[in-house]
């Protein structure tokens, strides 16, 4: 009788974990191909991404692009945003870059953060080159000094860059980022 009851408890924990994994997006994934993040992203309009984040009015050129609890300098992001109209929906771990009402880029410094392959906040910039060999990396220029990065076009209107080293932010854009 006990063994039958732990069967069934087994039984249920599993059905249950399975059932919970159907298709349901992690909470911290990048798919740096599609261009989202946590399931929203490039081409999506702003009313999309407030659906998942929460609504957030949209900062201007005048203001930092980093995500909200970061510093930009302190994540590495990328320096030039080429063709971006400036306007952003900043929460506190990722912005998303908006221009006429629709995403076309973000950056995202959440811990725990991870590209579909393999690459999280926190992991070497080495392991970035392995994993995607046509990035270039090198040093990123700001006023003081520089950091490390690597970035490059991972397919048709697809540009990706990591901040730092170790990785402090995964920045995915339809445009160039550039230093």
């Amino acid at each position: 009788m006990m063994q039958a009851m732990h069967r069934l408890a087994v039984a249920a924990l599993s059905l249950l974990a399975v059932a919970g994994c159907g298709g349901r997006v992690q909470p911290t994934a990048v798919d740096e191909l599609r261009g989202t993040y946590r399931g929203v992203g490039v081409g999506d309009t702003t009313a999309e991404v407030e659906r998942v984040f929460g609504h957030e009015p949209l900062s201007g050129q005048r203001e930092p692009i980093a995500p909200r609890k970061e510093d930009f300098v302190d994540i590495g992001g990328p320096t030039v945003i080429a063709g971006g109209c400036g306007t952003n929906l900043r929460y506190d771990h990722v912005t998303f870059f908006v221009c006429d009402g629709r995403v076309d880029g973000f950056i995202v410094a959440q811990s725990g953060a991870h590209t579909t392959r393999g690459i999280a906040i926190g992991d070497d910039a080495k392991k970035a080159r392995a994993l995607y060999p046509r990035l270039t990396c090198g040093e990123s220029p700001f006023e003081g000094g520089s950091y490390p990065y690597c970035d490059g076009r991972i397919a048709a209107h697809r540009w990706l860059w990591f901040g730092r080293d170790p990785i402090r932010s995964i920045t995915v854009a339809t445009v160039p980022l550039r230093t």
